[in-house]
């Protein structure tokens, strides 16, 4: 049985008002009326067994990427999305803990550092640090070359047991692996095709 606390559902509700639910879509009419019986709602969400909750109905679309270019999108039914951005509040520190320091200053693609007002990641780990850091190491002049490179259709082609190892391997220790489970579930229920692969690109949790 997984339930979610109280501010954990209060801070997904937070994070979609200052965000949106998705990166993609414009923000649905559904959650004027939330926020508008924000109590009911919280205490609605708080009474539900997301171990057996299942996937609700969602909208799939294909999406510009550019010009020329264009992809699946989703958007998950507002109260997955508020489930599931509260699952994820639940489990962020040790996920964060599990990957590879800050301070080495080798990763730095949304760090998480969850704030109350719905932010989840750290403002000071984006694309601009990462290119400080890239100009810094090249100023050494240790390095002759830099090798730039670009992964064609990433987020669709990632291999779904390598993400359920990581997160189970995550969450062992702290007791939480049914959190794990829950966004296993989730991004499994989206494929129809049962290939096994891909991340849902639009979920704000998804970010890529």
């Amino acid at each position: 049985m997984l339930k979610l606390k109280e501010k954990s559902i209060e801070w997904a509700l937070n994070h979609i008002n200052k965000y949106n639910d998705t990166y993609v879509f414009p923000m649905p009419f559904e959650f004027d009326a939330i926020n508008e019986n924000k109590d009911e709602v919280i205490k609605h969400i708080k009474n539900i067994d997301v171990s057996s909750f299942g996937l609700q109905t969602y909208r799939s679309e294909i999406t510009p990427k550019s010009q020329v270019g264009f992809r699946i999108s989703t958007q998950l039914d507002p109260i997955d999305s508020i489930i599931y951005n509260a699952v994820l509040y639940e489990i962020y520190e040790v996920i964060e803990n599990a990957r590879i320091p800050i301070s080495e200053e080798i990763v730095f693609s949304y760090r998480m550092k969850a704030e109350e007002d719905g932010t989840l990641y750290d403002a000071n780990y984006d694309w601009k640090s990462f290119n400080d850091k890239v100009y810094a190491i090249c100023q050494t002049g240790e390095y002759s070359h830099v090798v730039v490179s670009d992964i064609a259709d990433f987020f669709p082609s990632i291999y779904l047991h390598n993400i359920e190892t990581c997160l189970r391997e995550a969450t062992a220790v702290s007791g939480q692996m049914e959190h794990a489970n829950a966004l296993i579930r989730l991004i499994k229920g989206m494929h129809i095709s049962q290939t096994h692969k891909g991340l849902p690109i639009g979920p704000q949790f998804t970010v890529p």
